[in-house]
């Protein structure tokens, strides 16, 4: 991931991250209690299992590490690497049954398209922060704008 020279050879430095806290394996899907044209969305909060292994993930993601240092008489170097977030709003439409409650398969619903697959794949939450009431193949749905949180990278400094 990074390299340093010294006394003219170029040192490699690679680093395979396992254990990967606090990323895991579910999706959580954040509805908050909404009144929406007289209809009653309940507040909820889904986990969907969008990946099967909480390390592997669909995409590789690198980083470079700058200015490595190598402490006198050691040869032992410390890297931590920290999660790079994006939030972006979507709109996506989604079943509701008479409860209130969000129906169907949700996973594939909200991997409808092959740019919400990337995202959702990459996806830590969602929260819906609007809605409209509507009607889709005869059953009540909601058409609602949701934020997002999404993986984009990984920042990796060295511990000195």
């Amino acid at each position: 991931m990074g390299q340093y020279r010294a006394q003219g050879r170029t040192v490699g430095i690679s680093m395979i991250a396992t254990e990967i806290e606090p990323f895991t394996d579910q999706f959580s899907v954040n509805i908050p209690g909404l009144d929406i044209d007289g209809f009653a969305l309940k507040e909820k909060t889904y986990q969907l299992p969008l990946r099967s292994v909480a390390n592997n993930f669909p995409v590789e993601l690198d980083s470079n590490v700058d200015d490595l240092k190598f402490p006198q008489g050691s040869s032992v170097i410390r890297l931590r690497g920290i999660a790079e977030i994006e939030k972006k709003s979507i709109e996506i439409t989604l079943q509701v049954n008479e409860s209130g409650e969000l129906s169907g398969d949700l996973a594939c619903e909200l991997k409808g398209s092959a740019e919400l697959e990337k995202l959702v794949s990459l996806g830590i939450s969602a929260t819906l922060k609007m809605a409209a009431k509507v009607v889709v193949g005869g059953q009540q749905a909601i058409k609602g704008t949701f934020d997002i949180l999404y993986l984009v990278g990984w920042k990796v400094n060295q511990i000195v």
